[in-house]
């Protein structure tokens, strides 16, 4: 796999999807002129960029180079379902007790504090009755 990373640095990088469709193409051929010989500017945009694509042949012809790079910024959609989290299954006891030495009396599990605040620990006692 290629490293892009290394042929475009980030800090020639122009997220034009907050700017108004009339003003990118502008801000877009200005950040260019800025450019050295060889330098490339990453373009951020929320479709496909034929028409930025047509300009630059248009004036720009057989002076720059275009090239398409993977997506690097992936869409998630998280929707709330309920105000609380539910209760969920977080370990099976009865395998814990059976992969651990309970003659030590030991903590043979620990949930770390999350986002609820909750902590828990399941502590084997070596105590005999």
């Amino acid at each position: 796999m290629t490293d892009h990373s290394m042929r475009y640095p980030a800090e020639n990088e122009i997220d034009v999807r907050p700017i108004s469709r009339q003003r990118r193409h502008p801000i877009i051929f200005e950040a260019y002129k800025q450019l050295s010989i060889g330098d490339s500017l990453i373009l951020l945009n929320d479709h496909e960029s034929c028409g930025l694509w047509d300009e630059f042949e248009r004036e720009l012809t057989e002076a720059f180079d275009w090239e398409g790079l993977p997506v690097t910024v992936l869409r998630t959609a998280c929707v709330l379902q309920n105000t609380q989290a539910l209760p969920c299954h977080v370990a099976d006891t009865a395998a814990l007790l059976g992969s651990s030495d309970y003659k030590t009396g030991d903590s043979i599990w620990q949930l770390e504090p999350g986002t609820r605040d909750l902590d828990s620990n399941i502590i084997v006692s070596s105590c005999q009755w």
